[in-house]
């Protein structure tokens, strides 16, 4: 489980701003709680980590793993990850 303020996340996501949203009627708006079921835990780790800071920590390491690399681009194109 990752902890992560709502307002960073919908900042920098629109897909989250909508399951976050007050006026969602989506699970994750009255429960405050995102599951990302389809993304492996360091994957999800990355993919937070970037949305607070903008910077991806040990890049090169990443981008030489091509499943590590997959996996996080998959992660940013599904949530719609804003630069």
């Amino acid at each position: 489980d990752f902890r992560a303020h709502r307002c960073v996340l919908a900042a920098r996501s629109p897909v989250f701003a909508r399951m976050l949203s007050p006026d969602s009627i989506l699970l994750e708006a009255s429960t405050g709680v995102v599951k990302l079921e389809d993304i492996d835990a360091a994957t999800a780790k990355r993919l937070c980590s970037f949305l607070y800071t903008g910077a991806l920590d040990g890049a090169a390491e990443i981008w030489a793993e091509s499943s590590a690399a997959s996996a996080l681009l998959q992660a940013a194109a599904k949530y719609q990850v804003l630069d």
